[in-house]
């Protein structure tokens, strides 16, 4: 292994030439002196448009150049949040946009501590694969703000040195939107036909992303016996379904603002309305059915593909084969046998960030939608909801959860109170789910609040609040040095708590105690306290005040089975 310079993009950044026992060479970045990255290497191959994809064995050539972004599912722009802006640091690639492209977008990014590749260890190390969210509309794992990548992981490596537990960091891409979770009979046939599994194309892109990994990762110095899968926000979700497919590669899961109890998935007619809508959109025939409207589909410009025909979020499907409903009940009993993989599960203080999003028309002046689309967003979610026993009437009938938050009023009109609607889908969908979750969940469950606050003024909707979404900003911390110089103390506290629960949990450890309810008593919640070394309180009540719980209480007893 040399490390040469080369005449290139990346020309002050020395390339990391290795030989993988199986895949061959590869030509890889360095990153300092201590981390070493491969980027765009490809996983798995899409023969056709609503195809699953297929594990790949080897690579394009040899050796391969794996020091640039490889592309992503096509989409419509699905921009990061302008967190900061600010010169790129001397030592940090100047990393071009990933393009898009829909036959090659399944690609995996590598980063490993050098020590490892140099054989100075004689045991492999515990793999984290993380899997980024999107809503399944969108995303990749190389998107960017103001040139750096949000998920680039070279500071969470370099962490797991420092603390003596060094680990293989892999990222993916997988199919979204209409390409990735498009669904109908039409489909169902189609897949049918070709002997596959049916649709939830980006689910099984994942899932081969995991394939692929216990194939390979062994050769990076990574234990493919030792995988920890974690995801946010629809990647959360994501590493839930991915706990109930059978021939799991992986451990255990970390489900951080996105669960699929909370973000579930729904029955063929309702997608079979999003791809009729597609269907006639691209037809003038109203009657192409069948095969023929799938041959339809694959033929659209993938640009005009992945125009949307909703706004709403995409939905897994309920394929009565691998996902066979949202519920916990239906989930477990997938479980057969002892090896379900233990779960840290939790959410932020502020999901209600992304919640009063779903709700506004425009974000700027605050305005609410109109009653009929709030209705339609807050039917949507409730019907997909695997905690609520009987969305058809929640919470309609249920007159003490409507008096909890405050919406007694608001029923028919929730526009007139946007910001009690919020609280009250930010809770059904990220905050209450982890403790239905663990009262289900045959393994050791975790569940975690974090209140560390988002430091990066730019951004006026999340600052200082501890918003949706906002542990990837400590656990990756891509652009610390932009942090308000007042503001570092705390946040360098709450990259530390981070980082140390989910080291801890990715090498086996229990950083707190599992979730159990004995009588009333229900916890313990670990707590990310912002700058703070974090609590663990041993009820419910104790952990979020007597206000929050008793809402979180009476949510959970309207649902009991």
């Amino acid at each position: 292994m040399t490390s040469v310079a080369r005449d290139n993009l990346f020309d002050s950044f020395p390339q990391f030439s290795f030989n993988h026992r199986k895949l061959g060479g590869l030509i890889g970045l360095e990153r300092g002196d201590d981390v070493v990255q491969f980027r765009g290497i490809p996983f798995a191959e899409i023969t056709a448009r609503f195809r699953q994809a297929r594990v790949l064995d080897s690579l394009p050539q040899r050796p391969f150049d794996a020091r640039k972004s490889g592309p992503y599912c096509p989409q419509l722009s699905f921009p990061f949040p302008p967190y900061w802006t600010g010169a790129i640091p001397a030592d940090y690639p100047p990393f071009s946009p990933a393009p898009q492209d829909e036959f090659k977008c399944l690609n995996v990014n590598i980063t490993v501590p050098r020590s490892i590749l140099e054989d100075s260890f004689k045991e492999k190390v515990p793999v984290l694969l993380f899997i980024h969210g999107g809503a399944f509309v969108g995303g990749s794992q190389s998107i960017q703000v103001a040139g750096r990548e949000i998920y680039d992981a070279v500071n969470l490596v370099r962490a797991g040195i420092a603390r003596g537990q060094p680990l293989v960091v892999v990222t993916c891409n997988y199919r979204v939107g209409p390409l990735g979770f498009l669904a109908s009979k039409e489909l169902m046939a189609f897949n049918k036909g070709h002997n596959e599994p049916v649709g939830n194309y980006g689910l099984h892109d994942q899932r081969q992303a995991l394939e692929w990994c216990h194939r390979f990762i062994d050769g990076f110095g990574g234990d493919p016996d030792n995988i920890t899968i974690q995801g946010t926000s629809a990647g959360g979700s994501s590493a839930h379904y991915l706990s109930i497919f059978p021939n799991r590669k992986f451990r255990r899961a970390i489900l951080a603002s996105g669960t699929l109890t909370g973000i579930g998935p729904m029955p063929l007619d309702h997608q079979q309305k999003l791809y009729n809508a597609y269907r006639c959109r691209h037809s003038r025939d109203n009657k192409v059915f069948d095969e023929v409207s799938v041959a339809l589909l694959q033929s659209i410009p993938v640009d005009e593909m992945v125009k949307p025909v909703t706004d709403d979020i995409y939905h897994p499907l309920i394929d009565g084969e691998w996902i066979p409903g949202a519920t916990m009940e239906t989930t477990c009993a997938i479980y057969k046998d002892s090896h379900a993989p233990d779960l840290m599960i939790g959410a932020s203080y502020f999901e209600a960030d992304l919640t009063r999003m779903i709700l506004m028309d425009d974000m700027t002046t605050k305005k609410p939608a109109s009653d009929a689309k709030m209705h339609a967003k807050i039917t949507e979610l409730i019907s997909s909801n695997g905690m609520i026993l009987s969305p058809s009437t929640f919470p309609t009938v249920y007159p003490s959860v409507i008096s909890a938050y405050n919406i007694t009023t608001a029923i028919a009109t929730p526009s007139s109170q946007m910001f009690e609607w919020a609280d009250f889908m930010a809770d059904l969908a990220f905050r209450i789910p982890p403790l239905h979750i663990a009262a289900h969940h045959p393994a050791n469950v975790l569940v975690y609040e974090i209140r560390c606050k988002n430091p990066y003024p730019l951004w006026s909707w999340s600052f200082g609040r501890a918003n949706h979404a906002v542990n990837d900003l400590f656990l990756f911390d891509p652009a610390p040095d932009l942090v308000p110089e007042e503001l570092r103390r705390d946040h360098d506290g709450n990259v530390r708590q981070i980082r140390a629960a989910w080291l801890d949990f990715c090498y086996g450890k229990l950083p707190w105690k599992q979730v159990r309810k004995e009588g009333e008593t229900l916890g313990p919640v670990h707590i990310f306290e912002n700058g703070a070394m974090g609590r663990d309180p041993e009820t419910l009540e104790e952990a979020m005040g007597e206000e929050t719980a008793g809402r979180w209480r009476v949510v959970l007893e309207a649902n009991v089975r």
